[in-house]
């Protein structure tokens, strides 16, 4: 596993930036937090079409990324890059990947009904 490249991806102010664009790529705003700010939305549960039950567990799910993605960014960087950083990053793509799988599983059911 690529640890620079994921905390590249997670726009992580501990990713090493090896390009000509470093200072416009870490002006992006921060996925996680992002998204966190879009479920916690008051339109979000109105308007998303998502089952209740899915939504709840999707909120509960982005509430765990953006609390261990606020714990790898309160990490001082050379703790972040070793082994308590790959501890986080790893229940971040597990968590990750959850929530893909959710709501691929939901689709079907939304389409049928």
């Amino acid at each position: 596993m690529n640890q620079n490249r994921i905390l590249i991806r997670l726009r992580s102010h501990h990713a090493k930036l090896q390009c000509n664009f470093k200072k416009d790529k870490m002006q992006r705003p921060k996925f996680i937090p992002q998204l966190y700010k879009a479920i916690n939305g008051r339109s979000v549960a109105q308007t998303s079409g998502i089952a209740p039950v899915l939504l709840t567990a999707l909120t509960t799910d982005i509430e765990k990324l953006h609390g261990l993605f606020a714990d790898l960014e309160n990490l001082a960087t050379p703790r972040a890059k070793s082994s308590p950083g790959l501890e986080i990053l790893v229940q971040l793509i597990l968590l990750r990947r959850r929530c893909t799988t959710a709501s691929a599983v939901e689709e079907p059911r939304r389409t049928l009904t």
